[in-house]
């Protein structure tokens, strides 16, 4: 009787490199070209955010990245990287199952009261309405958006304090109430949150 021998996992150094390069090549940088764009659920100021972003591979499958965490309690976040499926439904439900199992940890004492309410608030976001989930509009996504940081006013240089509402860019200019882009910007804008309309 003729036996075979077991195939063993390759765990050595070139293979885990030769896969990382072969998903950098085939998932992550046609996803980062083609990405739809950043898409968050943000509750209760931003106690709770989750957030993903969908592209389609030149393969013709699609790809989604995942982020949810808390920004009060215990700080528990997760994220996953580009990750492949057949279509783009399965990269919304894959989202939806990552999201709502992170959301869905009971909070022990380390915890906080704010956090259980931010909890309850993402549980109906993503529990969705009488039609289900509803995605929202996308921004330009991690590798194109600014970053801002909250803040609620600003010192003129006169030394004179003003009130104000808004953000500010990462390099500390100040971006006031208006939070959107010059014209020209938004059309750039616009036409990279079209993926099907551009080339591979």
């Amino acid at each position: 009787m003729a036996t075979t021998e077991p195939v063993l996992f390759d765990d050595s150094l070139e293979a885990r490199q030769a896969a990382f390069q072969a998903w950098a090549e085939t998932v992550r940088d046609p996803a980062r070209a083609h990405s739809e764009g950043l898409r968050e659920l943000i509750v209760l100021n931003g106690a709770a955010i989750a957030d993903y972003e969908v592209a389609p591979l030149p393969n013709g499958r699609w790809a989604v990245t995942v982020h949810c965490s808390y920004h009060c309690g215990h700080f528990h976040g997760t994220g996953i990287p580009w990750t492949a499926f057949d279509s783009r439904d399965a990269c919304i439900e894959f989202f939806l199952t990552t999201a709502r199992r992170h959301f869905g940890y009971a909070i022990g004492p380390d915890g906080s009261d704010l956090q259980r309410r931010a909890q309850a608030e993402m549980a109906g976001v993503l529990q969705g309405g009488l039609f289900g989930f509803i995605e929202p509009l996308p921004s330009r996504g991690y590798q194109g958006q600014k970053r801002h940081t909250l803040f609620t006013h600003e010192e003129k240089d006169d030394g004179e304090d003003e009130t104000a509402t808004g953000s500010r860019n990462s390099d500390g200019s100040d971006q006031g109430d208006d939070l959107g882009e010059p014209d020209a910007d938004r059309d750039a804008a616009q036409r990279d949150r079209q993926p099907h309309l551009q080339g591979w």
